[in-house]
């Protein structure tokens, strides 16, 4: 899975999709606070197939879509309609080459294991700075007893390791689940992952 090489095919299977339940919950912490989406900063990081980036769009958020899969960019230009793409930024970047800038939501959907270890810690600090106070950060985390933490190209973290990265926030949300079913291509696969939704300190 960490290949390049099958995205294409990995979007591909995803075709017709909804947004992922993690982004919704974030959205709706946001729409608690009562704050207007109108104008509001995402990143999505690791955008994908651009399902999470059009769904922040539709609500009226200004989004910088980051990946390193030239595919991906084209999916997410393609799916934002012309009329709303004055509020998309995309940068083809590796994460630790990536231009950050100041957000009110970090969105890292199913992607920051991907991060190799060695740029692991540098990612996560242009990634927790960029947060302005009182934003978000979104995310997905693989644990080390997921079938992918064998792979010395992937990170994947304990609870402890996960939950000691949010001391400069207030954790709203938290879920740790373990289970096995197939990936989208089909392999069999144990997941065991953590869900987080945190609230940058002011």
């Amino acid at each position: 899975m960490s290949s390049k090489s099958i995205w294409p095919e990995y979007y591909q299977r995803l075709t017709g999709r909804q947004p992922r339940a993690l982004l919704g919950r974030a959205l709706t912490l946001f729409e608690k606070d009562s704050t207007p989406n109108s104008g509001l900063q995402a990143i999505d990081l690791g955008c994908g197939d651009g399902i999470e980036t059009l769904a922040l769009i539709e609500q009226g958020w200004n989004v910088l879509s980051i990946d390193s899969e030239p595919e991906a960019m084209r999916l997410v230009e393609s799916r934002v309609p012309a009329e709303k793409g004055g509020q998309l930024q995309t940068q083809n970047a590796s994460f630790e080459a990536a231009q950050f800038m100041p957000a009110n939501l970090v969105y890292a959907g199913l992607s920051l294991p991907f991060c190799a270890p060695q740029n692991f810690e540098t990612v996560w600090r242009n990634l927790v700075g960029s947060i302005k106070p009182g934003g978000r950060f979104a995310g997905h985390f693989f644990g080390n007893r997921d079938t992918w933490a064998a792979n010395p190209d992937m990170t994947c973290l304990t609870r402890h390791d996960v939950e000691s990265r949010f001391s400069e926030f207030e954790i709203e949300y938290f879920d740790e689940s373990e289970n096995d079913h197939p990936t989208a291509l089909g392999e069999p696969k144990h997941w065991h992952s953590f869900e987080v939704i945190a609230r940058k300190q002011t």
